[in-house]
């Protein structure tokens, strides 16, 4: 108790210092909260797609299209349980601002493919006998506040109308929910058949294809089958599991989770730096303080504890009030990332667990060798200033 007392007294008596250091750690922590909260994010996107799930896109690049009539080639193959097509519509809600996913799909064999979207047997009846009928997710619907029978207008930055127009007038026919939180419910789906009647181009083309292994453990053997049935046309196909999909176009926008990697690695690398400089100023100023505690009695472990109990308080308290305020910070703007992404990045319980080991890192490195030091030093030099 007596040690906490005079660490407390010590970090005290040089304020400035301390509310330096501990706001450097705070900041540190604050990013590190942040940060793997945005990778956690990303990864979760990646982590929640079908296991049993492949996609097949044009080998060239994601944005050329494919044949419609693959899909009745890829469903003879061995292995292959269902598949269908997703087609990238595009557009604007009344402002560019107002961003979800829109898709051209066939509504039966989508919702075969995807059972974790649920939608009510009335919903998909009216949506089948509907030909400018869409389905909404419950996120984006409850967004804009959308009910049954409305009807939404999209305009188009893709796909121009064969009429000359570039307004897309469909109905809302349903609403899906998700069977548990992890699914996307911010999508936006029409019917195929109509967005290829009506389109002013690429008329009997499909984006891509999610095919459905008999078993996961089959997912290699039918995508090398597919890119196989594939090779030498005028559309070959690069074929994988809807996780590496996934990865794939998240890195579109760049490498996410190794950016993240860099940017904490040379964080947390700074913040060794400036802790132990601190202490180690610390330990010097205190040098014959240190000779007069060792005369009263206080062993060399004592001294030792003393020093790495004061950086261990100062990382420690520095950390939680970092990971505390990252917590708010994505507390406040959770209604503009719903705005913008249509779901929430929330701080991920694991990363207290990071935090701690983190923390402890900076505790050992950033406190050893100035513990070391005040270990090592000998009353009689001490006493009159030198640290050696």
């Amino acid at each position: 108790m007596m040690i906490i007392r005079l660490v407390i007294a010590q970090l005290l008596n040089t304020k400035i210092r301390t509310l330096l250091t501990f706001f450097s750690i705070l900041v540190t922590f604050l990013l590190f909260g942040l940060l793997f909260s945005i990778s956690s994010y990303f990864n979760g996107t990646v982590n929640i797609a079908g296991a049993q799930r492949v996609i097949s896109t044009h080998k060239t690049s994601l944005i050329q299209m494919l044949p419609v009539d693959y899909g009745n080639k890829i469903a003879a193959l061995d292995g292959v349980r269902s598949v269908t097509h997703a087609t990238w519509f595009g557009g604007q809600y009344i402002s560019p601002k107002n961003f979800f996913p829109k898709f051209a799909v066939v509504p039966q064999d989508f919702l075969t493919i995807y059972p974790e979207m649920l939608l009510e047997p009335d919903a998909l009846n009216l949506w089948l006998s509907t030909r400018i009928g869409v389905v909404a997710g419950r996120t984006i619907a409850d967004k804009y506040g959308w009910k049954i029978g409305q009807k939404i207008n999209i305009e188009a930055d893709i796909w121009p109308k064969q009429n000359g127009g570039s307004t897309w007038e469909f109905e809302l026919v349903g609403i899906y929910d998700g069977k548990d939180a992890s699914v996307d419910t911010s999508r936006f789906l029409l019917r195929y058949d109509y967005f290829d009647a009506a389109r002013s181009h690429s008329k009997g083309q499909v984006g891509y294809y999610i095919i459905e292994s008999e078993d996961a453990s089959q997912n290699d053997k039918v995508s090398n089958s597919v890119d196989r049935l594939f090779s030498n046309s005028v559309a070959e196909t690069k074929t994988s599991s809807e996780a590496e999909y996934t990865k794939a176009t998240m890195k579109q926008i760049g490498d996410i989770g190794g950016a993240i990697k860099v940017v904490l690695f040379a964080v947390i690398f700074t913040i060794i730096l400036v802790t132990n400089n601190a202490i180690m100023q610390s330990v010097r100023e205190r040098t014959q303080v240190i000779a007069v505690l060792k005369t009263l009695g206080y062993t060399d472990f004592n001294i030792f504890c003393l020093v790495l109990v004061e950086t261990l308080i100062l990382v420690f308290l520095g950390a939680l009030a970092g990971l505390l305020l990252a917590q708010g910070v994505l507390t406040s703007i959770e209604k503009p990332l719903e705005s913008l992404f249509n779901s929430t990045i929330v701080l991920p319980s694991e990363v207290w667990l990071y935090s701690f080991v983190t923390a402890l890192i900076i505790v050992v490195v950033s406190g050893l060798p100035p513990a070391r030091i005040a270990l090592k030093q000998k009353i009689a030099k001490a006493i009159i200033g030198d640290t050696v």
